[in-house]
């Protein structure tokens, strides 16, 4: 179990996967492509082989950041993950947060300031109308979350399977799973191993 006291920041080590999967050359209406959504959606364990039988290698990316980040209490009262994406790359760096509050677990914020800014909430079973601003004018977008299973406090783990549309466009389908440690030296023992 993870505790935070007021006026206290953690540095803590952060994994993220993010699995996604585009629907735009899916056929809508097939059979296994629903079963196999349903089952990922419901928090079962599919293998990435069953993932590429069922959409195809070119339908499916995959994205994985391991990097260190500053876990505190808000002046709000709730849990804020900070950390940085494409640290290295000065026109791609973009500033993400991940907050809740301790006792609202089940809904979930995702912030990101840089590159590209946008905030997007998840909560389990509800849509969500969210907007990614763009340097040429703001996008809005529909995200539908299935499943959000945060035991961030408790076990170091948040799962996250929702659908996210923007405008009229085919939906992409997304599968996040968040680990921390709260020791940041972890994050470069799992590196090297």
């Amino acid at each position: 179990m993870i505790e935070i006291k007021e006026n206290e920041i953690k540095d803590i080590s952060l994994k993220i996967k993010t699995i996604v999967i585009d629907s735009e050359e899916i056929e809508p209406d097939a059979e296994e492509v629903v079963s196999l959504l349903q089952r990922v959606f419901d928090g079962e364990t599919v293998s990435e082989q069953e993932i590429d039988d069922v959409f195809g290698e070119e339908s499916k990316t995959e994205i994985e950041l391991c990097t260190v980040a500053e876990m505190y209490l808000n002046k709000e009262g709730n849990i804020e993950i900070d950390y940085i994406e494409n640290e290295d790359d000065e026109q791609l760096k973009t500033n993400s947060k991940i907050i809740f509050s301790p006792s609202e677990p089940g809904l979930v914020i995702m912030s990101k300031d840089g590159a590209m800014n946008a905030v997007l909430s998840f909560e389990e079973g509800k849509q969500h109308i969210c907007t990614y601003d763009t340097p040429f004018m703001p996008i809005k977008v529909y995200v539908d979350a299935k499943v959000v299973d945060n035991r961030l406090m408790t076990d170091g783990e948040l799962r996250l399977n929702y659908t996210l549309n923007l405008n009229d466009n085919e939906p992409q389908h997304f599968s996040v799973e968040v680990k921390i440690k709260e020791e940041p030296q972890d994050l470069l023992k799992e590196l090297l191993s």
